[in-house]
């Protein structure tokens, strides 16, 4: 297979309750496996983007709702050590929780949705994916779910159009 992005949903206990000195060290570590998977693996920062989540935010009932503070601030730390935008974070807000540390079922899918549109948004800037904002676009002759299933028009969220994946915003 193909590596195309990284995604990134830690137990966030080692930033919850946080100072900003605490904070620092756990992006240097984030940082450091990005980088270490990288080199590993031969890609690049540029080609491969690292996609982080949020935790259950704390009015949901989350007890580490402390962490989206230094969650939406690792892009800047990244970015920075990495020379390139390669950082980008998927908000869990408005997402139920099923209890402290986890969401709901529904929450999950629809957070897995965010990571799949923002990950969708970056291949189509690199010119890999589309990403459709109606169903009114020209030119598709085959579609697809993700389950293989032929559909008679892109429908809301992933969709396979001739071959190439794109997520459907309407």
């Amino acid at each position: 297979g193909v590596i195309k992005g990284i995604i990134f949903h830690q137990g966030e206990s080692d930033v919850t309750g946080a100072t900003q000195e605490s904070a620092n060290l756990w992006y240097q570590r984030v940082t450091r496996i990005y980088r270490s998977l990288l080199e590993d693996l031969n890609l690049s920062a540029d080609s491969v983007p690292f996609i982080a989540g949020e935790p259950v935010y704390s009015e949901y009932g989350g007890a580490c709702g402390s962490a989206v503070q230094w969650v939406d601030k690792l892009p800047d730390y990244m970015n920075r050590e990495m020379g390139t935008k390669c950082c980008y974070v998927v908000s869990a807000s408005n997402l139920d929780a099923m209890d402290q540390y986890h969401f709901t079922s529904g929450s999950y899918r629809i957070l897995g949705n965010r990571y799949g549109k923002i990950a969708l948004e970056i291949l189509h800037n690199q010119g890999i994916a589309g990403v459709f904002t109606s169903q009114t676009d020209e030119g598709c002759h085959s579609i697809f779910n993700l389950n293989g299933q032929a559909l008679d028009a892109p429908q809301q969220g992933l969709n396979i159009i001739d071959g190439r994946k794109y997520y459907m915003t309407f």
